[in-house]
């Protein structure tokens, strides 16, 4: 009884064994749902939004600021303190205005004695010097020359020992002043979006839009010696937690194509010559592993679209992780102008799945970014592309070769 119990139970188990082998085999081989037998991985294309941008770092500014220094032995009252929110008109401080009711009644009498004596020459000297003693007088009563909040008033301190100072800001709408070197200038213009970042919020962004683009080019040391560029860049939102005096990061996006055919990157590969009628004899050149990172010029990105499968580990995968990391983010004011000499996007193709086997298909591309291509001519949305194309992609009689740049890049 207890043997066949032992055996029943062996092959309970064994049977449990095999049916979790077969179960757990094809779970270790499967591949995810865009790879297909032979191809490898493929690509359905779809539409989406593309933009490059450049990057440029300023300050924090205020629309309005206003600073009151005075000496601290005139201060006779002070009615606001560090965080007060102020209107026009309201009163900041009184200092001691001994002397300027002295030189306000001397004044006051100096015109009332020419008057009436009624020379017109004297009497308009005498008008002035009171209008002058008078503006002296009401000087000496601080008042908010615009709606605000207090962000100093105290005892100064270093060189200024034993002066009082307040400060006041008109937070409402915040700004960043930039600098373009002049190899970008050229791209940027008013009304241009842009994002703002800054250190001490990590993970916020802010929406901006260049608001003017300055006339003349300075010299600047913090740009090798090269020359750049004043910009203002205005915050589309005010938030409280942005502090007026740090530094900021500006992505402008000084190109951008919306809801276009697109195909990511790696898909394409350059054929140097028109494919026949029939299909043969097309000579095409791979977008291979080894070549991905001389056809990207630092600094371009976009960002990686959710549920995007892993890309192999290669050159492009570390380049990616470099521009999502921030390392490389978007192409930094001042860095080398990618060349004007380039490819005719003509020249472009992506191999597509027609009966399970791809075909080079010529393609026309527009905007490209370190993730995709826009695609003009050449594809349908929905059509199936092979994602990573090898030199086993290609039809009978096709070489590899080098892949040149995509339109606007430069090795």
């Amino acid at each position: 009884m207890k043997k066949s119990m032992w055996i029943s139970l062996g092959l309970v188990l064994l049977g449990g064994l095999g049916g979790g082998l077969y179960a757990w085999q094809p779970w270790s081989t499967q591949e995810s749902g865009t790879a297909t037998a032979g191809v490898g991985a493929t690509y359905s294309v779809d539409r989406g939004n593309l933009s490059r941008s450049l990057t440029a770092y300023g300050e924090i500014l205020a629309k309005d600021e206003a600073t009151f220094s005075f000496s601290e032995a005139r201060l006779k009252s002070l009615h606001v303190q560090l965080g007060d929110k102020v209107q026009a008109g309201d009163v900041l401080a009184g200092l001691d205005s001994t002397q300027e009711e002295l030189s306000l009644a001397r004044a006051e009498r100096a015109l009332a004695n020419a008057r009436a004596d009624g020379a017109p020459s004297t009497i308009r000297e005498r008008e002035l010097e009171y209008s002058l003693a008078l503006a002296n007088y009401e000087a000496t009563t601080i008042r908010a020359p615009f709606d605000g909040v207090v962000v100093e008033a105290a005892r100064a301190t270093g060189t200024a020992a034993g002066q009082f100072r307040i400060v006041m800001l008109d937070r409402s709408q915040l700004s960043v002043r930039i600098a373009l070197s002049e190899a970008d200038v050229g791209q940027v213009r008013a009304g241009q979006r842009a994002t703002v970042t800054v250190d001490a919020l990590p993970g916020l962004a802010w929406p901006a839009e260049i608001v003017e683009v300055g006339l003349r080019a300075t010299q600047a040391s913090g740009f090798a010696g090269g020359r750049t560029v004043p910009a203002m860049v205005r915050l589309l939102q005010a938030d409280e937690r942005i502090l007026t005096g740090f530094s900021a990061r500006v992505d402008v996006v000084v190109s951008e194509a919306r809801n276009v055919l697109r195909v990511p990157i790696e898909s394409l590969v350059q054929h140097t010559a028109p494919p026949p009628a029939d299909g043969e004899g097309t000579e095409a050149a791979s977008v291979g592993t080894g070549d991905v990172a001389s056809r990207f010029p630092e600094g371009i990105m976009d960002s990686r679209e959710p549920g995007e499968e892993e890309v192999p580990r290669d050159l492009l995968t570390e380049f990616r992780e470099r521009a999502a990391s921030g390392e490389l983010g978007a192409r930094p004011s001042g860095a080398v102008q990618p060349s004007a000499s380039v490819p005719s996007s003509l020249n472009w193709a992506v191999y597509v799945l027609e009966n399970g086997e791809p075909v080079l298909r010529p393609v026309e591309i527009g905007l490209t970014t370190a993730q995709f291509a826009e695609v003009r001519s050449g594809l349908a949305e929905g059509e199936t592309i092979v994602r990573y194309p090898t030199s086993s992609s290609a039809q009978t009689g096709a070489t590899t070769r080098t892949s040149p740049l995509p339109e606007g890049f430069s090795r």
